[in-house]
C-alpha cells in the first residue's frame, strides 16, 4: 500500500441542491468554509430548465484534503446527509473523477480508502459499506 500524498483534491457530486446545501452546512464549520469549491457553476446565460438540471445532480464540488483525518471527517460528514450514500458513491480523486456512482467503483474505492491509512478503519468500513463492497479491496490495512 502506498503512502497517501497530501494535500489532495477530492471531487464528488451531490444528487440535489438540498443535498449540496446540507453538505456545505456540515463541512464549513467542521473543516472550513474555504475548503469546499463548486467547480462548475451554472452558465451565466442558462435558461431556467438548464439551471434546474444543473441543480439536480449536475454540480461538481471539490474539497482539498490535507490529511487522513480530514478525509475521514469528510466521509463522515457525507454519511450524515440524508442522501449521503449517493454523494459517497461519487467521491474520487480529482484527476480520476467522472461523477459516475457505479462504473469502476472498486478502483475508486481503492483510491479513496488508500487515503485513509490504517488508523481510520471505521471510516474505511463505513465507506465500503456505502459503496456496496466487502472489506476486501486490495491494500486493506489489516
Amino acid at each position: 500500500m502506498t503512502t497517501p500524498q497530501f494535500p489532495c483534491r477530492l471531487r464528488f457530486r451531490p444528487e440535489s441542491e438540498e443535498d449540496a446545501n446540507a453538505l456545505k452546512a456540515q463541512i464549513e464549520p467542521a473543516l472550513g468554509a474555504d475548503r469546499l469549491t463548486l467547480i462548475n457553476p451554472a452558465p451565466g446565460g442558462a435558461d431556467d430548465s438548464e439551471k434546474a438540471l444543473h441543480q439536480m445532480g449536475g454540480r461538481i464540488w471539490e474539497f482539498e484534503a490535507r490529511s487522513t483525518e480530514e478525509v475521514s471527517d469528510l466521509l463522515g460528514v457525507m454519511a450524515m446527509i440524508a442522501n449521503g450514500q449517493q454523494i459517497l458513491r461519487t467521491v474520487d480523486l480529482a484527476e480520476h473523477f467522472t461523477g459516475d456512482a457505479y462504473a469502476d467503483k472498486k478502483a475508486r474505492a481503492e483510491r479513496v480508502t488508500g487515503l485513509l491509512g490504517s488508523e481510520h478503519r471505521s471510516a474505511r468500513l463505513g465507506y465500503l459499506t456505502y459503496m456496496g463492497l466487502e472489506d476486501d479491496v486490495p491494500g486493506d490495512p489489516a
